[in-house]
């Protein structure tokens, strides 16, 4: 007779802290933000195109990148998702948006906030607004606004 064991249930927050190397691109990219409140890609020997957020290889042709370049802190949008409610962990009071923005002198987009989404369409111009205290996240960027 096959004996019949009763399924149980544990409800654990399980916790995996963990540390892990940034490299050399983001690594330079998240200093510059901190310590020179700039934002910094790597331009692409080959075929001229300037990433941002900088990869070690080129996106577009895989040339290595080794030649950094400061762009603008503003920029246009590309796409954008309005947020209106709120959810765990979200990382502004709604409403806002996920955007990507193509900062000038970029050649690709870089994703984060805008606090205000009122009135950002897809091409709207924005800047970056800086944190005072800035520790070397993407975060040192604390949000973009429309550029009036």
């Amino acid at each position: 007779m096959k004996r019949v064991v009763e399924a149980r249930t544990l409800k654990a927050k399980i916790e995996c802290p963990y540390r892990w190397s940034t490299g050399r691109a983001i690594g330079s990219f998240l200093t510059e933000l901190r310590d020179g409140r700039r934002i910094v890609g790597l331009r692409c020997d080959r075929c001229g195109k300037t990433i941002v957020p900088p990869q070690d290889y080129c996106i577009y042709c895989a040339d290595e990148l080794d030649e950094w370049v400061e762009v603008s802190d503003q920029g246009e949008v590309t796409t954008f998702t309005e947020v209106k409610m709120d959810f765990p962990n979200s990382p502004l009071e709604p409403p806002f948006a996920y955007i990507v923005v193509k900062l000038d002198g970029a050649d690709t987009g870089l994703a984060h906030l805008a606090r205000n989404p009122e009135g950002i369409v897809v091409g709207s111009r924005v800047r970056a607004v800086w944190k005072e205290l800035r520790e070397g996240s993407i975060r040192d960027i604390d949000y973009f606004e429309l550029v009036k």
